[in-house]
């Protein structure tokens, strides 16, 4: 009788969570308590000047205290969070020979290749020993090597999938705040307080109009959120890939079918156990849609 086996391709130990409170945090509560104190202080000075006008001076002398020292501490956090010890190369910019609307697409092309990439994956022939592998068939130390960096290379180039359908997009912001003189500095070309604010063009503003509304609806959207997700999760770890797989029965050495190559759900509610190659391929899809409505109907 044949058995289904998941197999989790996850060939890198993950490291359990670990929460960092930033010595800053500290500056933050004390900031805040000063706020508060300043506040309290005016009403009690306030009081004190009417009715008890003797102790006004030990109040005074203990407010300015506590703020020289939040002053102090706001100096602290300000120095860390805005002195970095480098700072980016102003020559590390977009330049005016780069075409935006072909570096768009050329980040889309990327991610066919690595989805492309997948595929051969698992067309190749040693996907069967690796199944047997992962298994828990035993093989020797230059064979294991061997089949994990088969395994890694799928890894990859999901992760390299991922990032190139981002980048399409946001290159897709940078076209648009040069097209339509949106006015944003490189670094600030983003759709969250960025791009999303600029509803008015420097020029072409009724073909802005229409473009702006597909980013807008493509950034709502439930796909372009979920590849922002699984975009971002690498930079944690590796993507949890499971193999449903069947044996298949009289074969030596044992043979397996893939039933369902599968990640978690990057959004609440989104369907679970979609097969892979299916799911990127929508992702593909919608970007190529995508683009083909913002390069299209151009004055």
């Amino acid at each position: 009788m044949s058995a289904s086996v998941a197999i989790n391709l996850a060939l890198t130990d993950e490291q359990p969570a670990t929460t960092v409170l930033p010595v800053y945090s500290f500056a933050w509560f004390a900031r805040g308590l000063a706020h508060i104190s300043q506040l309290a202080y005016c009403a009690v000075r306030r009081y004190v000047s009417k009715y008890v006008v003797k102790g006004a001076s030990w109040i005074w002398e203990d407010h300015c205290s506590l703020s020289r020292c939040c002053f102090l501490l706001q100096v602290v956090h300000l120095k860390g969070r805005y002195m970095d010890k480098h700072k980016p190369h102003k020559r590390l910019s977009i330049v005016p020979a780069m075409d935006l609307a072909d570096n768009a697409h050329s980040a889309f092309r990327g991610a066919e290749y690595h989805l492309f990439k997948m595929q051969e994956n698992l067309d190749n022939p040693i996907l069967n020993r690796f199944l047997a592998w992962r298994c828990g068939e035993q093989v020797d130390d230059k064979t294991a090597e061997k089949l994990k960096n088969y395994g890694l290379k799928y890894d990859w180039h999901l992760r390299g999938f991922f990032w190139e359908l981002v980048a399409a997009f946001e290159t897709i912001l940078q076209w648009a705040n040069q097209r339509y003189q949106l006015g944003l500095i490189e670094k600030q070309v983003h759709w969250e307080n960025g791009i999303e604010k600029k509803k008015v063009a420097g020029i072409y503003q009724s073909e802005w109009d229409n473009k702006y509304q597909l980013l807008k609806s493509a950034w709502d959207s439930e796909w372009y959120f979920e590849v922002r997700m699984y975009r971002n999760f690498p930079h944690r770890t590796f993507h949890f890939i499971q193999h449903d797989v069947t044996p298949i029965e009289n074969t030596n050495p044992v043979k397996y079918k893939i039933n369902i190559t599968s990640i978690p759900p990057a959004r609440d509610r989104q369907q679970e156990c979609i097969e892979l190659m299916d799911q990127l391929q929508g992702y593909l899809e919608e970007m190529r849609k995508l683009g083909e409505n913002i390069f299209s109907n151009l004055s």
